[in-house]
C-alpha cells in the first residue's frame, strides 16, 4: 500500500489537479475564441459556469495568503473589466469597445485569455516554488525525458504504466519545454516524485530498460550515459562492489560493471554468457552451445566432464548447467527481462558462481 503524500507533496498534488483543469479549459477557450465578441453567447454560457466552477476550485487549493494575488488578476479595473467582458461573451450586454481603427477590439485575446493565462501562471509558479526536492537533478531530468523525443503519448504512457505507474500520477510538468513528447515524459517524473518518491528510482531505471528494449538495443551494447547518471544519482547503492560478496572471479569481473550501474538482469545475461563460453573451453567443444553444450559435456552415460562426487551426482548437475542456459540465458538473449531487484540478482549470481566452482572442479 502507498503511503499518505505528506503536506507539502498533498499541496503540489491539488495544484497539478487544478492546473491540468486550467489548461484543459483554456484549450477549451480558444477553439471557442470567436464568440467571445457576443456572436455565441449560447457557447459562452457554459464556458462561463466552467470557469467559475474551476476558478473556485483553484481558490480552494490556496492558503489565505495566496489567494489575494490571485484573485488581484480577475479584480484589475483596466476597461473593459473581467466582468464586463463576460457580459459581452455571454451576450448580456452589446460590444461598444472599439480599438484605434474603429473596429471591434479582440475581447478574447484582451481580457480572457490574457488573464487567465496569467492565472494559470500563478499557480504553476507557486506549484514550482512548492516542489519539493528531488533527487534528480534538473540536468538528468530533461536528458531523460529528452530521450522520448518524438515518441507518441500513448508509447510514453505504455512504457510507465506496464512498469508499475498509475495514469493519475500524470500531472502537468513544472517545467515545460515545448515538445509535447518531452514534456509528457516530464510529467511522469514530476507526478511520480511526488506520489512515489520512495520508489522513483526503481520506477525510472524500470522505465529507461524497456524503452531500451521497447527500441530492441542489444543487452550487450554500450551502456549509455543515462543509465550511468541514473545509477550513480539515483541509486548508489547499487555501485557497492561485488567483491565483498567473493562470488567466483569470473562472476566478479563479468558482472562488476553493469552491477555498477543497476543493469541486473544484463549482468545475469553477461555471466551466463562466461559460463557457456567456460564450459566450451574445459570440454574442449566449441561447436556446441547452451543446453545442447551442456548435455553433451555433463552427459550421465558419456560425459566429457565429470562432476566431483562431493558436489553431487551427474546427471542432477547436468540439468542444472543446462536450465541455466534454458531459463536464465536464452530469455534475455530475446530481450526478456525479468526486472530483478538487487537483492534477487544477488541470489542468482551467487548461484552461478556456485556453477563455475563445480565447473572449476569437474575431471575429464
Amino acid at each position: 500500500m502507498l503511503n499518505p503524500p505528506d503536506p507539502l507533496r498533498q499541496r503540489c498534488i491539488d495544484l497539478s489537479a487544478v492546473i491540468a483543469a486550467g489548461d484543459a479549459l483554456f484549450l477549451t477557450f480558444e477553439r471557442y475564441g470567436s464568440g467571445f465578441d457576443g456572436r455565441a453567447p449560447g457557447q459562452m454560457r457554459p464556458l462561463e459556469d466552467r470557469f467559475n466552477a474551476w476558478y473556485a476550485t483553484a481558490l480552494a487549493a490556496l492558503a489565505a495568503h495566496e489567494r489575494a494575488a490571485f484573485e488581484q488578476i480577475r479584480a484589475e479595473a483596466i476597461a473593459p473589466t473581467w466582468e464586463e467582458t463576460w457580459d459581452v461573451a455571454t451576450g448580456r450586454s452589446e460590444h461598444t469597445w472599439r480599438d484605434e481603427r474603429g473596429s471591434k477590439e479582440d475581447l478574447f485575446n484582451r481580457r480572457i485569455m490574457r488573464y487567465f493565462g496569467r492565472m494559470l501562471d500563478y499557480l504553476k509558479a507557486l506549484r514550482l516554488y512548492l516542489f519539493p526536492p528531488s533527487p534528480v537533478s534538473d540536468d538528468l531530468r530533461v536528458l531523460f525525458a529528452e530521450r522520448f523525443r518524438n515518441r507518441t503519448n500513448s508509447i510514453i504512457d505504455d512504457l510507465f504504466i506496464s512498469n508499475g505507474c498509475l495514469i493519475g500520477w500524470w500531472v502537468t510538468p513544472r517545467t515545460p519545454t515545448g515538445a509535447k513528447s518531452v514534456n509528457r515524459a516530464l510529467g511522469w517524473i514530476d507526478g511520480l516524485m511526488l506520489y512515489t518518491p520512495d520508489d522513483l528510482v526503481m520506477r525510472l531505471q524500470a522505465v529507461y530498460q524497456a524503452f531500451q528494449r521497447y527500441k530492441q538495443v542489444p543487452l550487450d551494447a554500450p551502456h549509455d550515459d543515462i543509465q550511468v547518471a541514473l545509477a550513480a544519482v539515483l541509486q548508489p547503492a547499487a555501485g557497492a562492489s561485488l567483491a565483498a560478496h567473493h562470488f567466483h572471479p569470473t562472476v566478479e569481473q563479468t558482472a562488476e560493471r553493469l552491477w555498477s550501474i543497476g543493469d541486473y538482469d544484463t549482468a545475469l545475461f553477461k555471466v551466463c554468457i562466461a559460463l557457456n563460453s567456460a564450459v566450451q573451453t574445459r570440454s574442449q567443444r566449441p561447436d556446441l552451445d547452451g543446453v545442447a553444450l551442456m548435455r553433451t559435456v555433463f552427459s550421465a552415460k558419456t560425459p566429457i566432464l565429470n562432476i566431483e562426487a562431493r558436489y553431487g551426482n551427474q546427471q542432477g548437475f547436468m540439468d542444472l548447467f543446462a536450465g541455466v542456459m534454458d531459463a536464465i540465458r536464452n530469455p534475455r538473449a530475446h530481450h526478456q527481462q525479468a526486472q530483478l531487484t538487487r537483492e534477487e540478482a544477488l541470489e542468482w549470481l551467487a548461484f552461478l558462481s556456485a556453477l563455475f566452482r563445480v565447473l572449476d572442479a569437474s575431471t575429464p
